[in-house]
């Protein structure tokens, strides 16, 4: 099972003081931090899942960490196309993407990657900018909060393909 009680607790936190807030500006701020709270938590989770099947491939130590420094290293983001499949293929290849794929429950995986795609979207937008007095539009932490649940419900998918495949 995927560890999210102190990222959800923080999150929570965070929709709270947004909810309260009187200034739009603090409000900004709250709703920008719970953003990059839950993709940071996405990202370290990605790279947990994979480096954790990598450990069961890779029993050579060198092997792992050489795949850890040249493929996961290098990924900076959680996209599932363009960050989370370079590391599986670099990890067994193109036909070892289709058999993970196949192990995995087909909603759950499309509303992982749906939306995955869509806290892409929005990341990237405040990641990027600064709050200068412009009125800027985001996801509110009570709905970051749902895809957070997406996310996760697909993450413990992926998690539960790795066992899958591994006993196979």
């Amino acid at each position: 099972m995927v560890s999210n009680a102190s990222v959800r607790q923080n999150v929570a936190v965070l929709a709270r003081a947004y909810k309260n807030a009187k200034d739009p500006k603090l409000q900004l701020f709250y709703a920008k931090l719970a953003l990059l709270e839950v993709c940071g938590w996405i990202e370290e989770t990605i790279d947990g899942l994979v480096l954790g099947h990598a450990k069961h491939i890779l029993v050579i130590t060198a092997e792992y960490e050489r795949y850890r420094k040249d493929v996961v290293d290098k990924q900076y983001g959680f996209h599932y196309k363009d960050n989370i499949v370079p590391m599986l293929v670099g990890l067994f290849g193109r036909t070892g993407v289709s058999e993970f794929e196949s192990y995995n429950n087909p909603a759950k995986f499309e509303m992982l990657k749906s939306a995955l795609s869509s806290l892409r979207e929005a990341r990237n937008a405040h990641a990027h900018t600064h709050l200068k007095g412009v009125t800027l539009t985001v996801m509110a932490p009570s709905l970051l909060q749902e895809y957070f649940v997406r996310v996760r419900d697909g993450l413990n998918e992926m998690e539960l393909a790795f066992r899958l495949m591994r006993s196979a």
